[in-house]
């Protein structure tokens, strides 16, 4: 055996319908075709094209049942007229068209289409309402007006034209009188109105014939950012001096600004970032500073960017009124100013002073904060601080001459020096002060920290923020002398921080109602606890009596004192095992409420007895007991118990209990058999039910407390903003209103403004940031957290290993896939094959398995087990999905290339999971949460749905377990075979991982996305290892909290028998196998496709493929 064979497994999800697009939709596509002269398409010898094979024309779903976009672009000088034929996509969601004519694309359709995009068309006029979410007309034409209320319930709305010449004199009406609310809307105007716009993003583009009267009537903004663009009217313009704005960011572009009147923002009480580019007439021309005029308050930055400054502007600017200022591409000859030190109140500057003319030294306050003087005339020396984080911040530095710089060789650093001590206290932070720390952005990935700490830049080189996340560090640091190890990575450089550890602090003491037997107790503090599961058990005494501890919730112990206590001050101890460390002591009083009754003992209704309160009644005499209105004899009565009796009888009825003939306590009595209804369990909103054998509501899973009126919040799915930061969207459920002091963070940092709430979505804005967090939810006191959910969106995405060479492939920044050219293959182009021998796949109808057999070795691919799982990684119910399918006879799918499973789970089965596997016999392309590749004929995709799963609790998630296993047919010869041992290696390239299997000289290759659509929405979901053995491994996919989930991993596999050279014969290597597997899967409804393709690998032409696996075998010896 000298070849190699490629069997690739692509992960997809599908939907459970017959393939093949409706016949309406099949003719409209032929006369789009015609009309727009769209290339031959695939299979049409046949009689049946394969109208799903032009993606760039026609994407279908993921079943290619139904066409989901259309981008069609006309030709020649002459638009083409779109023909009526819209209202027969049934489930079209964009409507992309360039260079045509589209008179009844928008008017007589009653069709719901998500987006619409029109370059270079005609339309005859503007419809009075639109019926998309997204409409972005660029260098459209259309007669008549466009009035406001047409773009009521759109969430992006935009029309920009490429030039003038491409413009019409149309005005901006509002015959209606509304208030716009929209999301982004950028609108190129003629005219202005007085009217209310509410959006997320609002740009004003001035066009040609903009009418600068209209000015006077600027409209009410209340948006996150309002931008103003000057793009062909070109003349001076006059603002109004009280302009109505409620942003928090306003940018001017372009302005030419009227200079026979002052710039007055300062009744802007929202603004908080003021920005003017490339615009004129803002110089005041006796002093020339800027002439713009602002309020009292703090704000976070003002630009004037390539707007002809020549000198600073004053002091004020300085001094702590603007946090950001940028003066770049201006024109100013001047020394740096003179700022402040920062300390606890007056926080650091961020300064932006490039491609200007400064000069002179560098001020040693510069070191506290963050700065860009790159492209000026500076010929100095450069402070010990930026010597010693140089390569963090270089990119603000070049561009000048530094007189201790010799060669470009910068001077040694002095050091790096901690000058207080942090303390150790679990989940609080402390701060550290020192010299030459480094800026923010030299502390994320370049300081290595023993034992592992979270350090901020509080202060740049001065001041940080240090935080114990897990108590795994104490031992570490008690190993190191109580001293945190720092490691330098740009410089080197090993410096320390002395570590103080924090004893335990009781901050409050809070009682659940006492008994006569017990009484337990919530305690609250710092250095309580330890981060999670399993939490740590600590010894708490009230005086001399210890309070056992039952449980650990929020890192705060709930202990229970198992004897009657007397009302009095207690001096309360608590002691921690892990750190020695004991409270200081903590004085508590504690008062009962008397008279106070926890406990009624009754009889059954239709016999009647004892009734017995049980309670704390201290201080009084003999008391009157009525039930029902009917006095009774009291039988016995002390400081805990009062005995009576009552006749058969049905409950509820009230009783009443007067002490001393003044003090009374009254109340509900049931018999022990009555029925407890509840007083509300909030059922109009599917809140709960009441349980009236106890006489408690039983919550949905979207309601929790005692009434079933406290929403369960959770998050299915996030949209995240770019790295620049950005709009966000959470979408999950929230409840009804209120929202009563809502926060939303991504990892430590705030999510602000929140531009919308309602029950199912939250808006906000999201900080820059880069990377994957754990994202939290808090609202009307209730937490909600999501680990590892929020990965920041990239706009350019790398290739693995750079798709190898540009002989090998081409990498799509888009996506971060490789395009592999002919006879390369791989995730990143790496192997060259060009031959295909025979593989077998079979399915096993006993338990659902996917065997894929390539002479001795079998590769096997199954969902094993769905696993319910807490906020603390603790697994609360599991359900073993392998060898429980069943044949699914009911499937009225005739295709022979299509199997499907079921089975039922939960208690009473009202969970059904469907399972189907197909064999994919054409080419086919796929599109899935925003991500366009192509699939090859000869694939096998698996398909999993969950319905109706329940959750035990809204913090709770799903794992799905994926089992790979790898065996050899002991009944082929094998004698010539040996095996690779390779060390596990995991490639993370933005949207997938990638993972390698090694079994009897095969290779198996995965890609997996790690988006999913949930509920609906594309999220990003994470991965973890399970287990692995000699021949299996096992991941769990973890997932958001969500009804409806899809995935789509893509799975290959290279094998390549028989190959031999330079692996040995030891028998050891031919033991030795390995899989190490990273797969991105869902939870309620999981696709996985296996797509075969068969390559022949010449050992003869691809000896550099070889060496590389005898490196990797060599590496593991």
């Amino acid at each position: 055996m000298k070849n190699f064979i490629i069997l690739t497994f692509i992960c997809l999800f599908v939907s459970f319908v017959k393939c093949g697009l409706p016949e309406i939709e099949i003719n409209s596509i032929q006369t789009l075709i015609e009309l727009y002269n769209v290339p031959q398409f695939g299979g049409c010898d046949s009689g049946v094209c394969d109208y799903c094979s032009q993606p760039l024309y026609f994407l279908c779903d993921e079943t290619n049942t139904n066409i989901n976009k259309i981008h069609l672009i006309g030709s020649g000088p002459i638009l083409i007229e779109f023909p009526d034929v819209l209202k027969n996509f049934l489930y079209l969601k964009l409507l992309h068209l360039e260079n045509s004519k589209s008179p009844n694309l928008i008017i007589g359709n009653s069709i719901f289409i998500s987006e619409l995009i029109l370059n270079n068309c005609s339309l005859d006029f503007l419809p009075p309402a639109f019926s998309f979410s997204s409409i972005t007309m660029n260098d459209v034409s259309f007669n008549g007006d466009l009035d406001i209320s047409s773009l009521m319930g759109l969430q992006v709305f935009k029309l920009t034209y490429s030039n003038s010449l491409m413009m019409g004199n149309y005005s901006l009406t509002n015959n209606r009188n509304v208030v716009l609310r929209t999301g982004i809307l950028e609108i190129t105007l003629n005219n202005l109105l007085d009217f209310t716009v509410v959006s997320s993003d609002f740009t004003i583009i001035l066009g040609k014939y903009f009418n600068e009267s209209t000015m006077m009537s600027f409209p009410l903004v209340q948006s996150r950012k309002l931008k103003v663009i000057d793009e062909y009217y070109n003349l001076p313009i006059r603002f109004p001096e009280t302009i109505k704005i409620e942003a928090k960011t306003v940018e001017f572009e372009k302005i030419n600004f009227d200079t026979s009147y002052n710039l007055n923002f300062s009744h802007l009480l929202f603004l908080k970032v003021l920005s003017f580019s490339s615009c004129s007439g803002i110089i005041d021309t006796f002093s020339q500073y800027p002439r713009v005029i602002f309020g009292e308050q703090t704000y976070d930055t003002i630009k004037y960017l390539n707007c002809g400054l020549n000198i600073l502007p004053p002091d004020s600017y300085f001094q702590g009124k603007f946090l950001g200022i940028d003066l770049s591409n201006n024109n100013i000859t001047s020394e740096l100013p003179n700022i402040f030190q920062p300390n606890d109140t007056r926080p650091p500057l961020n300064m932006v002073f490039g491609n200007n003319k400064f000069y002179g030294v560098i001020p040693p306050n510069f070191c506290y904060h963050a700065f860009n003087i790159s492209y000026n005339n500076f010929q100095t020396e450069l402070p010990m601080c930026f010597i010693c984080h140089y390569y963090s911040i270089k990119d603000s530095l070049m561009g000048n001459n530094y007189t201790n710089m010799v060669n470009g060789k910068l001077p040694n650093c002095t050091g790096i020096k901690f000058t207080s001590n942090a303390v150790f206290a679990l989940n609080e932070y402390s701060f550290v002060e020192g010299e030459n720390l480094g800026w923010s952005y030299a502390n994320q990935e370049n300081i290595l920290t023993t034992p592992y700490v979270s350090l901020t830049t509080f202060i740049p080189n001065k001041k940080m923020k240090i935080y114990f996340s897990t108590m795994a560090s104490y031992p570490i640091l008690k190993k190191n002398n109580f001293t945190v190890n720092l490691f330098y990575k740009e410089i080197p450089f090993n410096t320390t921080i002395n570590v103080e550890i924090s004893p335990p602090i009781i901050k409050g003491i809070f009682p659940d109602p006492p008994n006569m037997y017990s009484s337990s107790f919530m305690i609250v503090g710092t250095a309580l606890q330890s981060d999670g599961a399993p939490y740590e058990i600590p010894t708490i005494y009230f005086d001399n009596m210890q309070c056992i501890v039952k449980y650990v919730t929020s890192l705060s112990p709930y202990c229970t004192i198992n004897s009657f206590i007397a009302d009095k001050i207690y001096n309360v101890s608590f002691y921690l095992p892990s750190t020695n460390l004991t409270s200081e002591i903590y004085q508590y009083n504690f008062t009962r409420i008397s008279p106070y009754i926890f406990e009624i003992i009754s009889p059954k209704r239709d016999q009647g007895g004892l009734v017995q309160f049980l309670g704390y009644f201290s201080g009084f005499t003999t008391p009157s007991v009525e039930i029902g209105g009917n006095v009774l004899n009291v039988l016995f009565y002390n400081i805990t118990l009062i005995t009576t009796s009552i006749g058969a009888g049905s409950g509820p009825l009230l009783y009443n209990i007067t002490f001393d003939n003044l003090v009374s306590h009254s109340g509900k009595f049931r018999y022990s058999d009555d029925p407890i209804y509840c007083d509300f369990c909030n059922e109009f909103n599917g809140g709960g039910v009441c349980n009236t054998t106890i006489g408690k509501c039983e919550c949905s899973n979207k309601y929790q407390g005692s009434t079933c009126t406290i929403t369960s919040q959770y998050v299915s799915s996030i949209i995240p903003s770019s790295t620049e930061g950005g709009l966000a969207i959470f979408n999950g459920w929230f409840g009804n209103d209120p929202h009563n002091n809502l926060k939303v963070f991504i990892g430590d940092k705030q999510c602000l403004p929140i531009f919308t709430t309602n029950e199912t979505t939250i808006t906000c804005e999201a900080p820059p940031g880069d990377g994957i967090f754990t994202i939290q939810v808090n609202q009307n006191s209730v937490d909600y957290t999501l680990k590892n959910s929020y990965e920041y969106f990239k706009q350019i995405k790398e290739c693995p290993n750079d798709c190898t060479s540009k002989i090998n492939g081409q990498c799509n920044k888009t996506t971060g896939f490789c395009n592999c050219f002919t006879n390369w293959y791989g995730f990143d182009c790496s192997i060259f094959s060009n031959q295909s021998p025979n593989s077998n796949t079979s399915i096993d109808y006993n338990n659902g398995n996917t065997n894929i057999t390539n002479q001795e070795t079998i590769f096997q691919i199954s969902f094993y087990s769905l696993l319910e799982i807490d906020i603390n990684g603790k697994t609360v119910n599991e359900y073993q999905l392998n060898n429980n399918w069943i044949i699914n006879n009911n499937n009225s799918n005739s295709n022979q290339f299509i199997y499907s499973f079921i089975q039922s789970i939960q208690n009473n089965g009202s969970c059904n999971i469907t399972y189907r596997i197909e064999e994919i016999q054409v080419e086919k392309n796929i599109s899935f949460a925003g991500i366009d590749y192509s699939l090859e004929g000869g694939s096998i995709k698996t398909t999993i749905l969950i319905e109706n799963y329940k959750y035990s609790s809204n913090l709770n998630t799903l794992q799905l377990q994926f089992k790979s296993l790898a065996t050899s047919n002991k009944n082929i010869d094998n004698d010539d075979e040996c095996d690779i041992n390779e060390k596990d290696t995991i490639i993370d390239s933005n949207q997938q991982g990638y993972v390698t299997i090694i079994k009897n000289s095969k290779i198996l290759i995965g890609r997996f996305l790690n988006r999913i659509i949930s509920d609906g929405k594309s999220t990003f979901i994470s991965t973890s290892l399970i287990s692995k053995s000699n021949d299996s491994v096992i991941v769990g996919m973890n997932l958001p909290h969500c009804i409806n989930c899809f995935i789509d991993p893509d799975y290959s596999v290279l094998v390549t028998p028989n190959f031999k050279s330079d692996c040995g014969n030891s028998e050891n290597n031919k033991k030795q196998w390995l899989i190490p597997v990273v797969v991105v899967v869902p939870i309620i409804a999981i696709s996985l496709i296996v797509a075969i393709s068969y390559i022949i690998y010449r050992k003869k032409i691809n000896r550099k493929f070889k060496n590389k696996l005898k490196m990797i075998e060599l590496s593991n010896k």
